[in-house]
């Protein structure tokens, strides 16, 4: 026999309930909907801001470009940034990147300057950081190999 055995247990206790009458289940739907919102134009805001960064710096030709980098010189939290991006571009940082990376070899791929490169040249020139990531990234953009689509124009 344990101890606990011979310890009566008062079964007469009451135990206190708080009645807040301003907790609502509407209520708490309202907050949570305000907060939402706030959050999502936030994140709107941010995103934004991230576009218009990257257009005017290009900072997306650099091949060491992450996350961390991008939130420092923005002034902007890592996961402000990374919420922005998953939630309006409909990839994650690395996609959203390789996405401005693609458009500017198409760019590139285009332009007569630089018909002599070679794919790896310019891959590099678009902030690849190797010529696999770069056929990857713009095959699985663009539907064509980048040797595919420069044919298309020479």
């Amino acid at each position: 026999m344990s101890i606990h055995a011979l310890v009566q247990v008062n079964t007469n206790t009451k135990i206190a309930v708080l009645e807040v009458d301003n907790i609502t289940k509407e209520g708490n739907d309202r907050l949570l909907n305000q907060k939402i919102e706030e959050d999502f134009d936030g994140f709107k805001k941010v995103f934004g801001d991230i576009e218009e960064y990257l257009k005017r710096n290009k900072s997306y030709l650099n091949p060491e470009l992450n996350l961390k980098t991008l939130a420092i010189l923005m002034g902007v939290s890592q996961k402000d940034i990374s919420k922005g991006i998953n939630t309006f571009s409909g990839t994650n940082f690395h996609g959203y990147i390789n996405q401005y990376r693609v458009s500017e070899a198409k760019i590139i791929l285009q332009n007569e300057e630089y018909e002599k490169y070679s794919m790896a040249g310019i891959g590099e020139e678009s902030g690849f950081n190797s010529k696999s990531s770069f056929y990857n990234n713009f095959k699985k953009e663009v539907g064509l190999s980048p040797k595919e689509f420069r044919d298309q124009f020479y």
